[in-house]
């Protein structure tokens, strides 16, 4: 349940949000609630960052801890409202044109979801596997204990179950919660689980309003977070919707640069990026395929300023990522080695599994009504409506990763070491959930030159202020 220092705590992630999107892309006037859901996924990443290192650093989270990262937050605000670098949200009232009126449904809808997913998940806290054996317990660790050094945990094989060896950011922001609300059980660490929802939908709403307007980018947004799978799982106390989070922030940035070149777009990509990296082990392959497609988008045709910004971006995600790879690179591995798999011989040993199982199974999950909506059937829809979108640079790269991180996905199942069923069962719609956001992006897209419309504003990262 939240109390008072739950609610501090979010407030301080939400401001070091605010902090680090002003440094980076102000000063400029943008949406309310687009400013919000970017300052919110922002802080979020960066509080777990920021405690990593202090951990790294010999301190576990407390309130003392808390209270000197909210000082440290506050004196940056202070500073740049002299500079006058702060993102100036707007907000008014809206027009009560009909597309306005229409606008306000799909935000009623994400609006109640979200009280569901805070019910469900406050009925029933810890009751999943991987919440309460992984991301729970490792939190409880890292809330009394600073990786300097290192605990007992990560080195008791009778404990391997729990996956020594995965990233911790979302541990430690279930570390640092429990400092703030004062206790260490699972029933706190649920705040964060409608919070994590909610954010997820505003960042993607953002990200469609570069090209689309109120009530359409908002349509597409609902149709995203009304998803069984995604409410599903969104109350589950996993990584797996923060991880959707963060990777829908980098690629959101990462075709936005391909398209207009502006540098805080590839540094907002970057930092989001190294978010994704450091939530699952899922997200690594993630990060090397955005950078892969921003190389490509390089070359055609040759860019070297793109190419540089691949560069870059490789670099800034490698220089931030480096702390937890030095840390982490002594930890047992007890469980699935995929990286030792990738060989020649042993893909071509268990490639049949990819016509006879895997691309049937995949295909079967995609379409299943249950979990989905209409999410992938109106994908193809709207892609064949909005076929002029194919020869956008922001839709062609979207489309190579959606594709590309599909192909990830089919190849994990093809070398895994697990049975089969019992893999697709636990795991696959799962992390068919990453990636639904790519998915929506290119509805939006696609939807935007249906209608053969221009943007009339743009959010954070553009030329133009946004109308909220």
């Amino acid at each position: 349940m939240m109390n008072a220092g739950s609610a501090a705590y979010v407030a301080i992630v939400i401001l070091l949000g605010y902090a680090v999107l002003s440094a980076i892309a102000g000063p400029r006037r943008a949406g309310l609630w687009q400013t919000l859901g970017l300052s919110a996924a922002l802080g979020a990443g960066g509080m777990g960052l920021v405690l990593f290192w202090i951990s790294l650093a010999g301190a576990a989270p407390s309130r003392a801890v808390l209270a000197a990262v909210a000082a440290a937050v506050l004196a940056a605000l202070a500073f740049m409202i002299r500079k006058r670098r702060l993102i100036r949200p707007i907000a008014r009232p809206a027009d009560l044109a009909a597309k306005d009126l229409a606008a306000i449904a799909p935000a009623l809808i994400v609006a109640a979801l979200t009280i569901v997913v805070a019910v469900r998940a406050h009925r029933s806290p810890g009751v999943e596997w991987d919440d309460w054996a992984i991301w729970g317990l490792k939190a409880k660790v890292l809330a009394h204990e600073p990786l300097s050094p290192v605990p007992a945990y990560f080195q008791d094989l009778s404990l391997s179950y729990s996956h020594l060896d995965y990233p911790l950011l979302l541990p430690f922001l279930n570390a640092g919660l429990y400092r703030a609300a004062g206790r260490a059980d699972a029933r706190s660490a649920v705040v964060l689980l409608p919070f994590f929802y909610a954010t997820l939908a505003l960042v993607v709403y953002a990200a469609l309003r570069w090209k689309l307007d109120r009530w359409r980018a908002g349509a597409v947004t609902a149709l995203l977070a009304g998803m069984p799978a995604m409410v599903r799982w969104a109350g589950a106390g996993i990584a797996d919707v923060p991880l959707t989070l963060f990777y829908a922030g980098g690629i959101a940035f990462a075709v936005r640069w391909s398209d207009e070149r502006r540098r805080e777009d590839l540094a907002l990509a970057a930092l989001f990026a190294v978010y994704t990296a450091f939530t699952k082990a899922e997200g690594l392959p993630l990060v090397v395929v955005t950078a892969a497609v921003l190389a490509v988008l390089g070359l055609r045709p040759l860019r070297l300023q793109a190419l540089a910004g691949a560069g870059a971006f490789v670099t800034g995600v490698v220089l931030l990522h480096l702390p937890w790879i030095f840390w982490s690179r002594g930890l047992p591995r007890t469980h699935e080695d995929y990286a030792s798999k990738l060989t020649l011989e042993g893909i071509a040993a268990k490639l049949p599994r990819l016509g006879h199982d895997v691309l049937p199974t995949m295909t079967a999950q995609v379409s299943a009504y249950n979990a989905w909506g209409g999410l992938w059937a109106l994908l193809v829809a709207i892609a064949a409506l909005g076929w002029r979108g194919f020869a956008r640079r922001h839709v062609a790269g979207l489309w190579m990763l959606l594709l590309l991180h599909l192909a990830v996905i089919a190849l994990v199942y093809v070398i895994t070491p697990w049975d089969l069923r019992t893999l697709f069962a636990m795991s696959l719609d799962r992390v068919l959930l990453h990636v639904t956001p790519a998915a929506a992006l290119l509805i939006g897209y696609h939807w935007a030159e249906a209608r053969a419309e221009m943007p009339r504003t743009a959010g954070v990262g553009s030329h133009r202020e946004e109308d909220p």
